[in-house]
């Protein structure tokens, strides 16, 4: 009895695996697609192009939602014309809500893609559940983070702008364009 529960186990383990979502695109963009792709993508979704935060690597959006969340901050970033990266950024109704919100956020990633890898870290004088954690994440004396990884990754955390982050990125084409800012840089020497 105790084996076939053992086994019975092990096989809704390894099917609620195989369910999991590949990291491959976000908002139903892939992974690797074109400036104009992701132009159309987005347009089709009713976000509009912020022509004034644009850089020849970086594309903003206006009114985006993810799921029935509204983003305050997209942007999308973008190496040799191929999107390696969507960084989406969300306010909570109400500051004191902040990690209630990320915890919320990361709730909905984990139905999608399967338990993320979850930390929080604190520096002195701040320790978890002192009732002061807002004031050591706004002083970068404190780390909330989620990620999870397969071939790519995906981060959720609270930047120190009370904001939360969520970072979806291709692990192939960051390197790429990790390798094309060094080389940028050292140009200038």
């Amino acid at each position: 009895m105790k084996f076939a529960l053992l086994i019975a186990f092990a096989l809704v383990s390894l099917s609620l695996r195989a369910q999991e979502k590949e990291i491959d695109s976000f908002l139903g963009i892939k992974f690797g697609a074109t400036k104009a792709e992701v132009l159309r993508a987005m347009t089709a979704r009713g976000s509009i192009l912020d022509t004034k935060e644009n850089t020849p690597d970086i594309q903003q959006y206006k009114n985006v939602k993810l799921g029935f969340r509204k983003v305050d901050l997209f942007s999308v970033r973008f190496v040799n014309d191929k999107v390696f990266q969507a960084d989406f950024y969300f306010l909570a109704p109400l500051e004191a809500q902040t990690i209630e919100f990320y915890d919320k956020i990361v709730e909905d990633v984990n139905d999608v893609y399967g338990k993320g890898n979850a930390y929080k870290t604190f520096k002195t004088p701040y320790e978890d559940g002192d009732g002061y954690e807002l004031t050591a994440i706004k002083t970068g004396k404190a780390t909330y983070r989620t990620y999870w990884t397969r071939k790519n990754t995906i981060v959720a955390e609270i930047v120190p702008a009370m904001a939360v982050k969520l970072q979806y990125q291709d692990s192939e084409l960051v390197n790429i364009a990790i390798e094309k800012q060094k080389q940028a840089q050292k140009s200038d020497f």
